[in-house]
């Protein structure tokens, strides 16, 4: 009980400094909070006149402090609690961020919670607030990432670089026949609450052995291995059979009702599960693969991030999958930010990064001058960047630069230049950033204007959803679709793992209505590039193949798929 009062005086003490109070008041409760944790003081069995013996208590904070006694609880804190922003109280939390450096950070860059303080350390924001910098936004970052152990989901991106450490250690252990991914981060989602995977060969006592390095909190039993990857992320190392491998792995990445299905058409074809393997037609059956599992059962093989869906099973003869979409096939990186905006690399060193890993073009879509908070381009700087980009297309580098922006959708729906600004850029990625709170009716009329803009190439982070921090604004999502698919608007995939949005169940609506996209990386940093292969798993997931990717044609396939746009929407 004196634990739950110490921690009310020092909340209300944060609290009164986020909500603006006097400071000598903040700073009275926080001086009660010490005094009554080192006093002798217990309101589980001291009296009500043992208040006055709390060294620095007054008359306001003794009154408190009787209230928690005979209720439990401060009306005064309560209040607080209602008037200050639940994620602004939650950064504290933080270590390192106290209450002057939340209402900074909330005042200037409008940051509300932690997840929208991490994307912001991310896209190097912090930076050139006064009383911040580098280092600052450094140990900030770290902060965040030591809270986001305590949490029960985690981006895809942070899941597959788990996934990934876990499975090189487990395929270099001697023994080991088969090691690969399973569970959700097959069937692929925005966020992941587990790494599961499946290993044929070593019993559990070598997997412990191995993995060792990369988890904690181990448990070991006969069917394998529980424990926490260092980032705080759940992984479950199961053991089967290596005759029941591919099945197994199958059965577990599957979405219930689909697994139940399959099983179902398995036993009508005959085929049976053992303890150690499979039988069709009573002879040992051990595919290597799901491709001979379905063609054994008469089916064409739907793609592992498909199998949500039962019509995928009950329709099978009818449905046409589409040819999968890899990295390989991705042939320019567009919606690319520098040090021009918020980036932390510059023009020539992110677009040889990109060439590096096989864009033949790259479009730079550094922030328009609305975003002030993202170092925006004016005009006159505007002009600046496209003379070092031509500059830079005339040095012949082995890859091409276009001139793109990534312009903001004001309130009003227009975009943030004049059209004799717009009209200098090769593309634009049209973005809200701001005032992304407006009425359903509102939103939707600003984002239908925007799509319906001649000179809006591709439509930004159409949602502005932050994952795990921030909601997707509210509109409606089929009447921007249906206007973008008349107008031709590209729809943006951001594969920034913060973001993914669109989400895969909102691609797939758009893919029916016959809408082009864009995997777009929205890269800050070179590694940021990389980001592509997330949002190239959310365009499997929604059942996207090449040709319904912009960025998959060759440069000039890319430069007359923007000319043919611009002619067909003048």
């Amino acid at each position: 009980m004196k634990e739950d009062l110490v921690r009310l005086l020092k909340d209300s003490a944060v609290l009164m400094e986020l909500n603006g109070e006097n400071a000598f008041k903040s700073r009275a409760y926080a001086n009660a909070a010490r005094a009554v944790d080192r006093s002798d003081f217990d309101p589980a069995v001291s009296s009500e006149n043992d208040i006055a013996g709390i060294p620095g208590v007054g008359k306001g904070i003794a009154e408190s402090i009787r209230e928690f006694m005979r209720s439990g609880a401060i009306a005064a804190h309560d209040e607080l609690r209602q008037a200050v922003p639940a994620g602004l109280f939650e950064m504290t939390q933080l270590k390192g961020v106290g209450p002057k450096k939340i209402l900074a950070i909330n005042e200037a860059l409008g940051i509300e919670n932690i997840g929208e303080l991490e994307y912001a350390c991310r896209e190097n924001r912090l930076v050139d607030l006064k009383g911040f910098g580098d280092k600052t936004q450094a140990k900030i970052l770290e902060s965040i990432e030591q809270w986001n152990l305590r949490k029960d989901n985690f981006h895809l991106g942070r899941a597959v670089e788990n996934a990934e450490e876990i499975l090189a250690a487990l395929r270099a252990l001697a023994g080991v026949q088969r090691a690969e991914l399973s569970g959700e981060l097959r069937l692929i989602d925005e966020t992941i609450s587990a790494v599961d995977i499946l290993v044929a060969g070593p019993g559990p006592e070598a997997l412990q052995q191995v993995l060792a390095d990369h988890l904690d909190d181990i448990e070991r039993s006969d069917a394998g291995i529980r424990g926490r990857g260092h980032s705080g992320l759940p992984v479950n190392v199961q053991i089967a059979p290596a005759g029941l491998f591919v099945w197994r792995r199958h059965q577990d990445s599957a979405a219930p009702d689909y697994a139940e299905r399959f099983a179902q058409i398995a036993a009508e074809n005959r085929l049976t599960i053992g303890g150690e393997g499979l039988k069709l037609d009573g002879r040992d059956f051990n595919p290597a693969d799901d491709d001979e599992l379905y063609a054994a059962l008469g089916l064409q093989t739907v793609p592992a991030e498909l199998r949500d869906d039962a019509v995928n099973l009950n329709n099978n003869k009818n449905v046409k999958f589409p040819p999968r979409v890899n990295d390989t096939e991705m042939r320019g990186m567009l919606h690319i930010h520098s040090t021009w905006s918020d980036g932390r690399d510059s023009l020539p060193d992110m677009a040889l990064a990109a060439r590096d890993l096989g864009s033949s073009y790259i479009c730079f879509c550094d922030h328009s001058r609305s975003a002030f908070y993202a170092n925006g381009l004016d005009a006159a700087r505007l002009k600046q960047q496209h003379a070092e980009i031509d500059e830079f297309n005339n040095q012949g580098h082995g890859i091409a630069v276009l001139k793109g922006i990534e312009s903001d959708i004001l309130p009003d729906g227009s975009l943030d230049y004049p059209d004799d600004v717009l009209e200098t850029f090769d593309m634009i990625v049209a973005s809200v950033h701001s005032v992304l709170n407006m009425a359903r009716d509102a939103m939707t009329a600003r984002l239908l204007r925007a799509v319906e803009n001649p000179y809006t190439t591709i439509l930004g982070h159409p949602t502005g959803r932050l994952l795990l921090a921030r909601k997707a604004s509210d509109f409606d999502m089929d009447a921007v679709l249906k206007r973008a698919a008349e107008c031709g608007t590209v729809i943006e995939i951001n594969a920034n793992p913060h973001r993914l949005d669109l989400s895969w169940r909102n691609v797939r609506r758009a893919r029916d209505m016959g809408i082009k996209f864009a995997v777009n990386p929205d890269a800050h940093r070179r590694d940021d590039l990389r980001y592509v292969r997330y949002g190239l798993m959310i365009a499997r997931k929604g059942g996207l193949g090449p040709d319904d990717i912009i960025n998959t044609m060759d440069e000039a396939q890319f430069r007359d798929f923007l000319a043919q746009q611009k002619k067909r929407r003048a």
